[in-house]
């Protein structure tokens, strides 16, 4: 027995270095298969600075500096980078087919997927440069490797770039905190768990699906889908907005191509020129065009307060500007005029209630601009059936009525309703109201002018049509008075027409009479 264990002894340093020695030359073979065996798979140039193999039950292979290159990406960066793979495999698994590989690290993993075509101006010079031959060289017969999968990966810090289609605009980049994905076959569709931050407005999104089969031809055709959530976003990283947006829902179709569909709730959405909270739900139906960032709206269904409204639009990068253009066409029927002055008036309790019904068209241009300022609106709206919520305002609007009617002691009358229309125009904070009419019974007001949305300053004109004449807008001796002017302001099948203005604040708005300007 002794003597046993001394001969084993002896033979073990033996052993030893005659497996270091098989490891060391197995590892260029090894390095040579791999690399072949990628490049068929890939249809890419792949090159590893080096690899390592740690033999026993369970091997450890390391490779770092992995690059693929397409064959066919002139002058574009490398389609995949890696600084190391940390690979263990097990023996046994070696002699299955397909081969499992138990647990892959990716440290430094960055994805570049280039546009379906390629940039003008770059494969036109490179194809004119390539020397044509008589003939195809004969294709080498390939050696037929044994298909790999993989059961675990982990690829903490991945970077997926997504290169642009047209000249002039940014790649869109996608840094991915956290990347486990499981199954993982080039023949076959992974699953995979990722966790990332978007930049703005600042929130993490976790997402959950499947990705593949990789598609070497056409990377950006590679199949994608999954659900996402996306939380604890902050909309005051945007300048002008306030509130924390909460979003789910699911996505599928090709990496530069997705169609998404989901739900946001922003139960404090506010707008800092007004900072009054509202809660905003929205429903929608998008296509990404991923390799541009685009955002195309192809429906959406909003609830903002009690109040519904629909939004269909585009999200859009300009070649050579940073950041993004909204453009959007918004329409509301029957809504409550109340939902959206709170949203937009900085005060504790809208000045109107009413039914209101709007279509505008939404710009907001790229910027680091308060979204206040940079905000463009061109459009229309019907206000029904509105009442001042300021007894003062509504007041004065009952008098206006009794006195239109010619019944100006008539208190019976009670709170009239008010109709609103007009068309406005919002820009750098100004709105400007045109063909703008407020009615009541037996009055109506036709202005044109312009509201500052900061302070709350106002500057209109107009006229004042009432169907009693001037006489009959008051009673005794004043009435006598004014009879012989009854024919002067009676004009255009009105009883009394006369040019007014409206100045001052919103909480301090001043009404007059106009002669000055209704002599132009």
């Amino acid at each position: 027995m002794r003597r046993g264990w001394k001969i084993a002894l002896a033979v073990a340093p033996v052993l030893l270095v005659i497996g270091t020695i098989a490891v060391i030359r197995a590892e260029p073979i090894a390095k040579k298969i791999l690399i072949t065996s990628l490049s068929d798979k890939f249809k890419s140039n792949v090159q590893i600075s080096s690899l390592h193999i740690v033999p026993g039950p369970v091997f450890y292979v390391t490779a770092d500096s992995i690059v693929f290159t397409k064959r066919d990406s002139q002058g574009l960066p490398p389609l995949i980078k890696i600084k190391r793979i940390s690979v263990e495999i097990s023996l046994a698994n070696l002699f299955h087919r397909p081969v499992h590989i138990a647990h892959v690290r990716v440290t430094g993993l960055e994805i570049h997927i280039p546009p379906r075509n390629r940039p003008q101006g770059v494969s036109q010079l490179a194809d004119s440069q390539q020397p044509v031959a008589a003939s195809p060289p004969p294709k080498q017969p390939k050696a037929a490797y044994p298909k790999f999968i993989v059961d675990e990966v982990d690829a903490p810090g991945a970077f997926l770039v997504m290169l642009p289609r047209k000249a002039g605009k940014l790649p869109l980049e996608f840094p991915i905190e956290q990347l486990k994905m499981s199954g993982v076959g080039v023949d076959q569709p992974a699953h995979y768990h990722a966790v990332l931050t978007n930049p703005k407005p600042v929130g993490q999104i976790t997402a959950d699906g499947e990705f593949g089969p990789w598609d070497a031809d056409v990377p950006a055709a590679t199949p994608i889908s999954g659900v996402y959530s996306f939380g604890h976003v902050d909309m005051g990283t945007i300048r002008g907005l306030g509130g924390t947006l909460s979003s789910n829902g699911q996505f599928n179709g090709q990496l530069d191509n997705i169609h998404a569909t989901g739900h946001t709730d922003t139960p404090d959405f506010q707008l800092r020129i007004a900072g009054n909270p509202m809660d905003l739900q929205t429903d929608f139906d998008a296509f990404i065009d991923g390799s541009s960032g685009d955002v195309h709206l192809d429906k959406v269904k909003a609830l903002l307060g009690e109040s519904i409204f629909n939004v269909t639009g585009e999200i859009v990068g300009t070649p050579g500007i940073q950041g993004r253009t909204i453009n959007l066409s918004t329409v509301a029927a029957g809504a409550r005029l109340q939902d959206f002055l709170r949203l937009a008036v900085p005060e504790d309790h809208p000045l109107m209630t009413g039914v209101i019904s709007l279509h505008s068209n939404v710009k907001i241009p790229p910027g680091e601009e308060d979204i206040s300022r940079k905000l463009i609106l061109d459009g229309a709206f019907d206000v029904g059936g509105a009442h001042f919520t300021e007894k003062k305002i509504q007041s004065k609007v009952d008098t206006l009525s009794r006195k239109g009617s010619g019944n100006p002691k008539d208190f019976d009358m009670g709170n009239v309703l008010s109709n609103m229309r007009g068309k406005f125009h919002l820009e750098k904070g100004v709105m400007r109201f045109s063909n703008l009419t407020f009615s009541v019974p037996s009055a109506n007001v036709s202005l044109a002018g312009t509201y500052i949305l900061q302070s709350g300053a106002m500057d209109f004109h107009g006229t004042l049509r009432l169907q009693a004449k001037l006489s009959q807008t008051t009673t005794g001796f004043k009435s006598l008075m004014l009879k012989p002017f009854d024919s002067f302001f009676s004009k255009k099948g009105a009883g009394t027409q006369v040019p007014i203005k409206i100045s001052g604040t919103r909480n301090h708005p001043s009404f007059g009479l106009d002669f000055h300007n209704g002599r132009k």
